[in-house]
């Protein structure tokens, strides 16, 4: 796996210093550790992180998306949610969007290399149907371009 920049966003701060042990651990390079969704909004914008690994208790869940589709609407950055339980709910919003990704405690550092190896090929899947889909609009523009009737077969 190649390595990653990866912002980790969580409260606790021997947690955040555990998770980013494991990630360096992994030959990944964890520019940032910030405590709030605001603090992840200015580190994303500033580092342009690869990935970011953001932590989230039950009351946090919510507030924790809307840091994560913010910051999608300016960087396409691939967010890991690091989540104590499953919650229906949230599993949903995975399957709707590519670029979020949840793991369910309790994990193991594998778990975690895994689903971070996952979520940055599922983006590069992701930019590569935007490629095909842009080219493939264009070959239809084309198309239609030499539809238009020549006088001679009227």
């Amino acid at each position: 796996m190649a390595q990653k920049r990866i912002i980790v966003v969580e409260n606790q701060a021997e947690i955040a210093l555990n998770i980013k042990t494991e990630l360096t651990k992994f030959g990944h390079d964890v520019p940032a550790i910030v405590a709030s969704g605001e603090e992840a909004v200015l580190a994303a914008l500033r580092l342009k992180p690869d990935l970011i690994l953001m932590a989230l208790t039950q009351e946090e869940e919510i507030r924790g998306l809307e840091v994560a589709i913010l910051i999608n609407k300016v960087l396409t950055i691939p967010v890991i949610f690091l989540m104590a339980h499953a919650d229906n709910k949230i599993d949903k919003l995975e399957q709707k969007n590519g670029t979020y990704s949840f793991l369910h405690g309790p994990y193991n550092a594998q778990d975690l290399m895994s689903t971070i190896e996952n979520a940055s090929q599922r983006l590069e899947d992701m930019d590569e149907i935007r490629r095909l889909n842009q080219d493939l609009q264009l070959l239809i523009e084309k198309i239609e371009k030499l539809r238009i009737p020549l006088p001679i077969c009227l």
